[in-house]
């Protein structure tokens, strides 16, 4: 299983390459409105790169749950204990 700081720095990782984000600190508060860029086309690229990467899946109804990097980390984080 991974750790909590593990899935952290992928996310953070995949979250500043779809987001061209580079001196800018991510914290689990981070959400849509401190990202200029995260509107609803780029929340699911987000979610499909994240659900590629842990090989995961979130249903549809559950993506809109998903407002800060906290919440998706703690997702992937279950997600990926259910294994």
């Amino acid at each position: 299983t991974m750790s909590r700081d593990e899935i952290s720095k992928i996310v953070n990782d995949i979250f500043t390459g779809i987001f061209k984000l580079e001196n800018e600190v991510i914290s689990n508060e981070t959400n849509s409105d401190d990202v200029k860029n995260w509107d609803s086309l780029n929340h699911i690229i987000l979610i499909t790169a994240i659900e590629n990467e842990f090989k995961i899946k979130f249903p549809l109804g559950e993506m809109s749950d998903l407002r800060s990097i906290g919440d998706i980390i703690d997702s992937c984080m279950i997600k990926l204990e259910g294994e």
